[in-house]
């Protein structure tokens, strides 16, 4: 028992909070200046996700997520060996938990947050959205798109190539593909990342076949009735822009009108709708489409960690008064 206090004590130690705090620092601002070349999800996801950083495939570096692991077991270990337990250490303890949520909340969105892009074309209802990081293969039959269920055929990954895109995002998963029907080959074909569709002559054809950012289905759709964008009296600085949109969810019958602002996000069955971009026109809307479940951890930890602070100050100062 007193080897696990010594080695929990040891774990809790300052140095060892500093020391990750430190190198987190450097990770961080290392991932900021290699956004210029690799993009920002692709530098995030080497310096700030990643348990190591790799040379040549070799581990050589703790990477973000492997710090920040260490430092929640830091601050988990300092709380339960090291604070004493008593009503005047009530703000440090208050303080410590906060820090632990927002450690873990960013271990949750790391691992569960998904991304996605809607574009809204005025008067026109959207219920997908399109993946930033994902492909995915699709079937045409006379311009419609054919569930894979009713595919007459199968397909099966001949070669996964990788290349670069533009702002060096991830590269797609998805290069040459071998459209089979049992054990005769209908036809192959090599289809490159955002190119034309190929043709494939299978039984009852003509079909065609492509890659596409994969679509997120949504239950319900969203229709842009309106964009507003203001600017700034003589500047074409942006001074606010916002969607005005109609929902409509058949499975509730649920309609409704709302307004999507930079500001103001639409948060709607578990996702989180903010207004990203649009097109000079006015005509379009991109909205920036967010799953993230633990999306109120921080607010939680900073309420933990704001009322800690209070709590602790005001102790201290009426053992001075």
């Amino acid at each position: 028992m007193e080897r696990v206090f010594r080695l929990g004590k040891a774990a809790g130690s300052l140095p060892v909070a500093i020391a990750c705090m430190a190198w987190l620092m450097v990770l961080v601002a290392a991932c900021t200046v290699a956004q210029v070349w690799l993009g920002n999800y692709a530098a995030v996801r080497l310096f700030i996700d990643s348990a190591f950083l790799r040379w040549r495939g070799m581990p050589v570096l703790p990477g973000g997520g492997l710090t920040g692991g260490v430092l929640l077991v830091n601050l988990i270990s300092g709380q339960a060996f090291r604070l004493e337990l008593s009503r005047r250490k009530a703000g440090l303890w208050l303080t410590h938990l906060g820090l632990i949520v927002l450690f873990a909340g960013q271990f949750v969105s790391a691992a569960f947050q998904k991304e996605a892009q809607l574009v809204l074309r005025e008067g026109r209802p959207a219920s997908y959205a399109e993946s930033l990081h994902g492909t995915e293969l699709y079937v045409l039959r006379a311009g419609r798109e054919i569930p894979q269920a009713n595919w007459p055929f199968a397909l099966r990954v001949a070669d996964s190539g990788t290349h670069p895109e533009q702002g060096s995002a991830p590269a797609r998963p998805w290069e040459k593909i071998d459209v089979v029907s049992g054990t005769r080959v209908l036809a192959q074909a090599t289809l490159e990342s955002g190119g034309p569709a190929a043709g494939l002559a299978a039984e009852g054809g003509p079909w065609q076949v492509g890659l596409r950012p994969r679509r997120v289905r949504l239950p319900y759709s969203l229709t842009l009735e309106k964009f507003i964008h203001q600017t700034y009296p003589g500047s074409d600085i942006p001074k606010t822009f916002a969607s005005v949109v109609s929902l409509d969810n058949p499975a509730t019958g649920e309609r409704r009108e709302v307004v999507i602002s930079m500001n103001g996000p639409l948060r709607y069955a578990g996702r989180a709708f903010y207004q990203a971009s649009f097109d000079e026109d006015g005509a379009v809307s991109i909205l920036q489409v967010v799953k993230n479940p633990g999306w109120t951890l921080p607010y939680a930890a900073c309420a933990l960690i704001g009322l800690g602070l209070l709590l602790h100050f005001a102790t201290r100062l009426r053992g001075l008064a």
